[in-house]
């Protein structure tokens, strides 16, 4: 994995764990609201078994059954929720926090270790650099203040990057590696949902426990 992407991978990391207390009210709502529904699907159950009995009716038997798995897929569909509303809390502060670098001195840093990055991957002798017209002018004064062997880099503005970071593309556009923060943040996401079910639940959920 490329520095600044472990570097990001660690900042969702410790943004997560500080939203760990969070997360729990998040979850503890969404399990009580959903243990609320099956309790309240199982006990209509078993008031129409009763009356299944009295009546001989299988087909009422069959329609609480019905109403209970109903409420099952209920509240795995609420608790599933809750997890993506944590992930995409976590990814918010994370977007912020990258926000917020963006206006800071070690930014011109970041964004030359993100060429670097992007130019190692794609090994080519020329290279475009695209960034957000904001980035423009940073990336440019890093680029001329760096050592990068020998590089020809030319920077132009993507109009389509509105966040930090860049693509670095050759110089025929047909190889790039996209190293905007947008994707690095993609590249994460799919681990951190991984991570936030093991925090919250412990790895899958036993729905019969419900």
């Amino acid at each position: 994995m490329p520095e600044t992407d472990a570097k990001v991978g660690s900042l969702a990391d410790a943004i997560l764990a500080q939203a760990a207390a969070e997360a729990g009210q998040i979850i503890d709502a969404a399990r009580a609201e959903a243990a609320q529904m099956v309790d309240a699907a199982r006990e209509q159950a078993s008031r129409q078994n009763d009356a299944a009995l009295i009546a001989a009716g299988e087909e009422a038997r069959r329609a609480g059954v019905i109403e209970m798995e109903a409420a099952r897929l209920d509240c795995r569909r609420k608790l599933l929720q809750a997890r993506e509303e944590l992930i995409d809390r976590v990814f918010v502060k994370v977007e912020e926090r990258l926000a917020a670098m963006r206006k800071s001195d070690e930014y011109a840093k970041l964004l030359l270790d993100l060429i670097r990055e992007g130019a190692g991957a794609i090994d080519r002798p020329n290279l475009i650099v695209e960034t957000a017209a904001a980035d423009y002018e940073p990336a440019v004064r890093a680029i001329a203040a760096a050592s990068l062997q020998d590089l020809s880099i030319k920077v132009q503005v993507n109009d389509e990057i509105n966040c930090g970071g860049c693509i670095v593309a050759d110089s025929d556009r047909r190889i790039f590696f996209d190293n905007t923060f947008a994707a690095i943040l993609a590249r994460h996401r799919a681990r951190l949902r991984k991570q936030v079910a093991d925090l919250l639940w412990g790895g899958e959920v036993r729905w019969n426990d419900l």
